[in-house]
C-alpha cells in the first residue's frame, strides 16, 4: 500500500510539474511581445527626437548610435519570439516575426553604413511596429 501510494505520489507531482512547465512556455511569449513593445515606444520617443533636431544634433547626441542599439535589443527580442515559436510550431505570426526580422537586419545593415544627414533620415523613416 505505501508503495502505491509513493507512486501515485509521484505520478501526480511529474503530471503537475508537466502542466506547469507547458503554461509557462506558453505564456512566455506574451511576455516577450510586451518587452518588443516597450523598445518599440522607447524606439518611437527617439525618432520623434531625431525629426526635431538637425544634423548637428543628431551627430553630437549619437542617436545614431542609440537607434543600432534599440534595433539590437528588438532583434533580440524578436529572435526569441522567433524560437519560441518554432518550438510551438506554426502559427501566423511566426511570418510576420520573420519579416520584421529581415527588416531590422536591412536597417541595422544600412545604419552601419551610412552617416550624417542620411542616417538621420533612415532612422527617421524606420517603422518598429509589429
Amino acid at each position: 500500500m505505501r508503495r502505491a501510494l509513493s507512486v501515485f505520489f509521484l505520478a501526480c507531482l511529474v503530471f503537475f510539474a508537466v502542466q506547469l512547465h507547458s503554461e509557462i512556455k506558453n505564456e512566455c511569449c506574451p511576455g516577450h511581445f510586451q518587452i518588443l513593445k516597450a523598445y518599440q515606444g522607447d524606439f518611437q520617443a527617439l525618432i520623434n527626437k531625431v525629426k526635431a533636431e538637425n544634423v548637428e544634433q543628431f551627430e553630437t547626441r549619437y542617436h545614431d548610435k542609440e537607434a543600432m542599439t534599440d534595433l539590437n535589443l528588438m532583434e533580440e527580442i524578436l529572435n526569441e519570439i522567433d524560437v519560441h515559436y518554432q518550438e510551438l510550431g506554426s502559427s501566423p505570426d511566426a511570418a510576420l516575426v520573420q519579416s520584421k526580422l529581415e527588416r531590422i537586419g536591412k536597417w541595422k545593415t544600412q545604419l552601419k553604413n551610412s552617416r550624417g544627414s542620411e542616417a538621420k533620415k533612415l532612422v527617421e523613416s524606420i517603422d518598429v511596429t509589429l
